[in-house]
């Protein structure tokens, strides 16, 4: 059942605006609707420190661009293992110097059952509001007049249960640990397996969802229940 191929690659963020203002401690106004399917090159909502704004809740492409690229890449970098982080030339400045944070309500993975991959959803019980570790950079396009805000999801080993689904898992913080991550103050940035997670995801249910979120253009509630 276990696959080790690319993840974390669907997730879900369905939480009200209000909601979202409240789990961030911020006030700014902010247009977002509910998405059931949120897929690699999409507009993804990340928390983030940026000059002369501070703190904020903004959309960004999911499929992390560095500054330092002179051209976007081919293909979406939607995710940065917890392990290498630190030392891969992709990932080290945005890991220094713009971690972030990725709201959502739960994420899918396909399981290899021997006769085909089924799509399964890991959250909480209610769909409770989660926070991914992330990444994220501006990057500025050679006529100096383009520019894009781009994120990735932090991953790292899966735990529990989760485990039986797909050997990793995006890096789930608890409070505390969101507190570390956003911290660029320390001289010496956090290691990520050593990240605070929320206390409860050796518990969170693992349910069939429906074949439908395998096509990107499907979106809404529907996609959480098994055909």
């Amino acid at each position: 059942m276990l696959d080790t191929s690319a993840m974390c690659g669907r997730f879900l963020c369905i939480s009200s605006v209000s909601d979202l203002l409240n789990l961030f401690r911020i006030k700014s106004g902010l247009d977002w609707s509910p998405h059931y399917n949120l897929a690699p090159t999409q507009s993804i909502l990340v928390y983030s420190i940026q000059p002369e704004i501070g703190p904020c809740l903004v959309p960004m492409r999911w499929g992390l661009v560095p500054f330092w690229m002179k051209t976007l890449p081919k293909t979406a970098v939607f995710n940065a293992r917890a392990e290498t982080v630190h030392e891969k030339p992709y990932f080290r400045g945005a890991y220094r110097h713009h971690r972030c944070l990725i709201p959502a309500n739960g994420w899918y993975e396909w399981a290899d059952l021997g006769d085909g991959k089924r799509p399964y959803v890991m959250a909480s019980d209610n769909y409770a509001p989660i926070v991914f570790a992330g990444l994220c950079d501006l990057w500025t396009g050679p006529d100096g007049a383009s520019h894009l805000l781009s994120a990735t999801i932090v991953t790292r080993p899966a735990i529990g249960d989760l485990e039986n689904v797909h050997g990793r898992m995006p890096l789930v913080l608890s409070a505390e640990g969101t507190r570390v991550w956003m911290d660029h103050e320390t001289h010496r940035p956090p290691n990520p397996l050593s990240m605070d997670l929320l206390p409860d995801l050796e518990r969170f249910s693992i349910r069939p969802a429906n074949q439908a979120v395998g096509n990107v253009r499907n979106d809404g509630p529907a996609l959480l229940d098994p055909d």
